[in-house]
């Protein structure tokens, strides 16, 4: 899992509500004083708008540059945070096997 990064921020203290519930139990593993609610800019932010992580599986994430979307996110997140992160979650192997899977439906 990714979480030690997020151990060394010590501050995390707010998880967006539409992060799936795995990932909310194991945040609160290590933050058990974290608030749960909607978040406009990224997957889990601080109190002090000090930074900002984004979370994207690997499918999403190649979606999102293919559209040009993580771009714009991307700025958006530096925009509003000191420190910002993107985190990938899968792996290439994820998004070849759905290439190919969507070529063979169509």
């Amino acid at each position: 899992m990714y979480f030690y990064i997020l151990i060394e921020l010590s501050k995390l203290a707010v998880c967006d509500d539409r992060e799936n519930k795995p990932v909310r139990n194991a945040l609160r593993k290590y933050f058990p004083d974290m608030n749960i609610t909607r978040i406009e800019i990224g997957d889990f932010i601080d109190d002090d708008l000090d930074f900002c992580i984004e979370r994207k599986n690997v499918l999403d994430l190649a979606g999102s540059i293919k559209e040009g979307r993580v771009f714009d996110q991307a700025i958006n997140m530096k925009d509003n945070y000191k420190h910002v992160y993107i985190i990938q979650v899968g792996t290439y192997e994820q998004v070849r096997l759905n290439h190919y899977q969507n070529i063979s439906i169509n």
